[in-house]
């Protein structure tokens, strides 16, 4: 339950820092292994910096993206801002 919630919520951030392509809610399989990281204490203020990171020079995100935004970047990175 609280993986598809984490789904919902933060399944559009944009990967930076410690989110890469496990650590992420993008997938449930993704949100529950990212939960499960964090429940059993292994780097999880890493995790929780991660997604708290403000938007500045380094992080660069498509406020409202279009479909050519998502197939120009081919599906290899998350596109949009996030929650």
């Amino acid at each position: 339950m609280y993986s598809i919630l984490g789904m919902i919520i933060f399944g559009e951030v944009k990967r930076v820092s410690y989110i890469d392509d496990y650590i992420n809610f993008e997938s449930f399989f993704n949100a529950f292994l990212t939960l499960f990281i964090v429940a059993t204490g292994d780097s999880w203020n890493l995790i929780m910096a991660s997604y708290g990171v403000e938007k500045s020079p380094s992080y660069q995100c498509i406020v409202s993206p279009s479909y050519e935004d998502y197939r120009d970047i081919g599906g290899m990175k998350t596109v949009g801002c996030g929650d």
